[in-house]
């Protein structure tokens, strides 16, 4: 049977919308599993969970851990500046929840193709995989941070900046308390570390423009040091692109929609998709008819806020960035003046409150 809705893309956006509309999809994977490669952190808000839950019926086994605040740290320096969360932010499986993400749209009658490479998709539907060519009503790319097709459309609004992102999954034999540790430094340029401990495991990754692996290496090296660090083994070491940038209101064009980090529906102090994809799905979930009418008006009403949130953290950011040059100085400027605990600070906003508040307090 040939289905009239096809998603290129297999990661956590393409799945999530493929669970939610089952039966009409058709998925097109490029690598031969679902979910890969793996390199997000998976940190959402309780919210946006519960959002995820509702949409698919996933419970909390897919949840590894849950935090109530974030610290943030300039590395050799002894204080913190606490954030105080208004809901726990909680950290996820990545593999598992796109794993049964796949099942369950499996069980609604979606099909899923490993191994498929879309290498065209035009305005009407038309796409090109394997060179044979589908027609489909409707076609939603989630092919994520690469742009390849999107870029292609004009889809994916205005890029600003390109990033890598790159972790270490460690086992210790001793670990800090458990909680998530944003870690600044004067050599990680503009942007930031972090070190998560759960479950006697440490996530510890950062984001910057270039060379991921020497900074990385640097990043363990410095954490070892700062934490007192046993580690028992490094279970895995992972990462991708990160593209940040302006996201169009409307990312349509014809019978063709942008969804997830290929919309550019992407947190730009993290980097983190998760929220996004998921505010998205939500909106398509209610304004899509499918297999063909999307109301572009009702999806923008939905989406509006999350939108402008984005807008609002970008100009935010650069304004910060000029003023400070570097997070780690921003966070230096706020233990000099004894402002170690910022609270209420809503994690779905992206800590747009928090970046607010501390330009009102050092200003």
């Amino acid at each position: 049977m040939i289905k009239p809705i096809a998603i290129v893309g297999g990661g956590f956006s393409g799945l999530l919308l493929a669970s939610v509309l089952g039966d009409e999809v058709v998925v097109f994977e490029e690598h031969d599993k679902v979910g890969r490669p793996p390199h997000c952190t998976g940190l959402v808000s309780l919210r946006t969970f519960r959002s995820i839950s509702r949409l698919t019926g996933i419970g909390s086994e897919v949840i590894e851990g849950y935090f109530n605040e974030l610290m943030i740290k300039p590395l050799s320096v002894d204080d913190y500046v606490v954030l105080k969360l208004s809901e726990p932010v909680v950290k996820l499986d990545r593999v598992r929840i796109e794993e049964l993400l796949a099942n369950i749209a499996t069980s609604k009658g979606a099909l899923i193709k490993v191994n498929h490479v879309v290498t065209k998709v035009s305005p009407d539907g038309t796409v090109l995989v394997k060179n044979q060519v589908g027609r489909f009503s409707t076609v939603f790319i989630a092919e994520g941070s690469s742009l390849r097709l999107c870029k292609f459309l004009n889809l994916c609004g205005k890029v600003i900046e390109k990033l890598v992102g790159a972790q270490y999954l460690l086992k210790c034999y001793k670990c800090p308390d458990e909680g998530i540790y944003v870690l600044t430094s004067s050599k990680l340029t503009k942007f930031f570390g972090w070190l998560i401990s759960y479950d006697k495991k440490l996530l510890l990754g950062l984001i910057t423009r270039k060379d991921p692996s020497i900074k990385l290496k640097y990043l363990l090296k410095m954490a070892v040091k700062e934490f007192n660090l046993n580690i028992k083994e490094v279970i895995k070491v992972f990462g991708g692109p990160i593209v940040i940038g302006y996201p169009r209101l409307v990312p349509y064009l014809g019978n063709v929609f942008a969804i997830g980090d290929a919309a550019l529906m992407v947190k730009p102090i993290s980097g983190g998709g998760l929220y996004g994809a998921v505010r998205q799905v939500m909106a398509i979930s209610k304004s899509f008819n499918p297999p063909k009418d999307l109301s572009k008006s009702k999806y923008l009403r939905l989406m509006l806020t999350t939108v402008l949130n984005i807008y609002s953290q970008i100009k935010l950011l650069r304004l910060i960035l000029s003023t400070y040059g570097t997070y780690d100085s921003l966070i230096r400027s706020l233990i000099r003046s004894g402002i170690k605990d910022v609270k209420v600070i809503d994690y779905d906003n992206h800590l747009l409150n928090v970046l607010t508040n501390l330009v009102k307090l050092l200003t």
